[in-house]
């Protein structure tokens, strides 16, 4: 330990000597100190002064655009433009403020911009009110508290007589407006306008040293002042004369390394070479410890190997259907749950084998996202026995040797499917029952209208009258015909196969079932651009979803209101969708109840509803390949996007 400290304090040294030669060699002269201050003071002055010149010009050419004007009316109409014109292109400092006198140097229009308020009026000195009255401008400085504010007065002249004057009053040069852009343009340099006249300033010593010092300048338009570089620029706007003053920071001395002129591109190098010295020393060092390091490496090796040992048991006793697979599908690793399930017949150890739905897991591979669990939903598995068992997969991307891999884990939900099942098929026959009760009322109303028919066909006077009267009790029929055999297949107790159908067709049949199921103060609105889509799916389950759909609906809007149903077709990037949507303008859902509106037996109707209509939404969805997403908040009612896959 005393070698290594003995010598880090000979590093140091050499860091310390080499530090001192660099800066002694690489000082800057006298001389080229002076020029480089010079050419900043030159340059900034005239660049700065010819920005302050144009905005005088422009200033003075917009107040007298606006003391042109025809009538009060337009002159204020210009006032407001030339006000809005500074308030868009320019920083406003301190003060700005713009108006309008009467020919008693009264304001009668005024617009104050800016941080402070300078709405002040027009000086009433007998020399500037007779200049004006003579229609010449008045341009000058005016000081106010610590700030120095510049005052235009443009002469309001109507056929030869004074009627007026437009004034315009601003800070022309301080630390929020143009002087602040300059400065952070050019860090450390000052600027300041002035008249070009030292009687203006008997108060300001600075001033008046700085105009004396310009007259004297021979050659060029800096001059020294103060450790300071300071250079001039000269105008004039209407017989006033102004001079921009620019004062560069003080002096300050720079290592341009001209003793050793390739020493400036290696200055870096040259400067911190001892340090690499140091740090290699420090690598010497560290050396003499890795024998430590690697010993202790060795034992935490061992550790991790007992406890990877560890997880290897814990995978495998895990009673979950657990694999790991490439998002190809190839097996990487299972454990003894999953290898209870046998490969299929000619299976070479792909998990897409064992699935029925493929092109939906598929799918759902490709969106998954690192480190983030995501529930793929249902889906079938095939035993070697032929068996199907339903599972719900979670899966998540992880690193499996240097490469991403995928864990999914299955988890056997058959029992709850059929008990769900059962759920769905009692719910039908409690829809059936509140159907029932409304048939009665339909059917009164079909036998009165035949009764009617029937009547008025005894009483018509020839047999074409009689011939009409007869085809209306006909059709009657035919159409309660119809209504029943509806009822009967939304009823039918066996288990339906789904079938291709069109999308528009079924949501017609279902609207037209749940209307004679929902209150006489519901409406239902439908919209159909699915293009003719077709989805296979069991009539008898689409049917009931949407009747579920909209009895909620009915709920939510107090048995009052009209719900909307649209389909449409929705294009993405894994598949085209038959999108359903049904909307209801009730109380909506906070964030709570949308968290567990899809559990079973999960109400808000206060033990009014058995808390299974949505759960069976969800189930008929999921079944089908779909996706199903919910819109709503408190106040302002709820959407449900249901997407199921296009089948040709």
């Amino acid at each position: 330990m005393f070698r290594f400290f003995n010598r880090l304090i000979i590093l140091l040294f050499i860091v310390a000597i080499g530090s001192v030669v660099v800066l002694v060699s690489g000082r800057e002269s006298d001389e080229s100190l002076t020029n480089k201050y010079s050419a900043e003071a030159s340059g900034n002055s005239k660049l700065i002064g010819r920005f302050i010149e144009h905005i005088l010009h422009e200033r003075e050419d917009n107040l007298g655009d606006v003391a042109a004007a025809a009538n009060p009316q337009e002159m204020e109409d210009r006032l407001q433009k030339y006000s809005a014109f500074i308030d868009k292109h320019y920083s406003l400092g301190e003060c700005f403020s713009t108006g309008i006198t009467d020919s008693g140097f009264e304001i009668t229009k005024s617009i104050t911009l800016g941080a402070n308020d300078c709405s002040i009026p027009a000086p009433k000195n007998d020399e500037i009110a007779a200049t004006l009255k003579r229609g010449k401008v008045y341009i000058g400085l005016l000081n106010f508290d610590s700030s120095r504010n510049m005052i235009f007065i443009y002469p309001i002249m109507r056929d030869g007589v004074f009627s007026g004057t437009v004034y315009d009053i601003s800070t022309v040069m301080d630390d929020k407006g143009i002087k602040g852009y300059w400065n952070s343009t050019n860090s450390g340099g000052k600027s300041e306008l002035v008249i070009d006249d030292v009687k203006a300033y008997p108060n300001e010593p600075d001033i008046q040293n700085l105009l004396r010092l310009k007259a004297g300048i021979k050659n060029g338009n800096t001059a020294e002042y103060d450790s300071r570089q300071v250079g001039f620029y000269d105008f004039e706007v209407h017989d006033t004369k102004f001079c921009l003053i620019y004062a560069t920071e003080k002096y300050k001395r720079q290592f341009v390394f001209s003793f050793f002129p390739w020493a400036g591109d290696y200055a870096v190098i040259i400067l911190f070479l001892p340090l690499v010295a140091l740090i290699i020393l420090i690598i010497t060092e560290m050396l003499r410890v890795n024998k430590k390091l690697s010993d202790e490496i060795a034992d935490r090796t061992r550790h991790l190997n007992m406890l990877s040992k560890k997880n290897e048991s814990l995978f495998q006793a895990i009673p979950e259907y657990i694999v790991v697979h490439h998002k190809n599908g190839n097996i990487i690793e299972q454990n003894s749950k999953f290898r209870e399930l046998e490969c299929p017949e000619g299976s070479n150890g792909n998990i897409f084998d064992y699935i029925r739905e493929k092109d939906k897991f598929r799918a759902r591979l490709e969106t998954l996202h690192e480190d983030e669990v995501e529930n793929f939903g249902e889906f079938s598995i095939v035993k070697s026995s032929g068996e199907i068992m339903n599972v719900s997969v979670s899966a998540i991307l992880m690193d499996s040797d240097g490469l991403q891999a995928v864990l999914s884990v299955f988890t056997d939900i058959t029992d709850y499917k059929n008990m769900q099942n059962s759920f769905y098929l009692a719910q039908r026959r409690e829809a059936v029952g509140t159907l029932a009760s409304g048939m009665a009322h339909d059917f009164s109303n079909i036998l009165q209208n035949i009764s009617l028919q029937f009547g008025l066909a005894e009483r018509a006077d020839d047999d074409e009258k009689r011939e009409l009267h007869l085809e209306s009790i006909n059709g009657i029929v035919d159409g309660a015909r119809m209504y029943i055999q509806k009822v009967l297949q939304s009823a039918r107790n066996t288990e339906e196969k789904p079938e291709p159908r069109y999308g528009r067709e079924l949501t017609s049949m279902a609207i037209d079932i749940a209307s004679n199921l929902l209150p006489p103060d519901v409406s239902i609105l439908y919209s159909d651009t699915s293009e003719g889509m077709m989805i296979k799916i069991a009539e008898s389950r689409y049917i009931q979803m949407i009747v579920n759909l909209c009895q909620n609906a009915s709920d939510a809007m107090d048995k009052r209101g009209g719900v909307t149903i649209t389909t449409s077709k929705h294009e993405m990037h894994y598949g085209t969708f038959f999108e359903l949507r049904v909307k209801d303008t009730g109380h909506g859902m906070d964030k709570n109840d949308q968290k567990n509106m899809f559990k079973p037996f999960f109400t808000t109707k206060n033990r009014k509803g058995a808390g299974l209509g949505l759960a069976t939404v969800k189930q008929v969805v999921m079944d089908s390949g779909g996706f199903i997403e919910v819109h709503s908040a408190p106040g302002e009612g709820c959407e449900f996007k249901i997407l199921l896959p296009e089948t040709k």
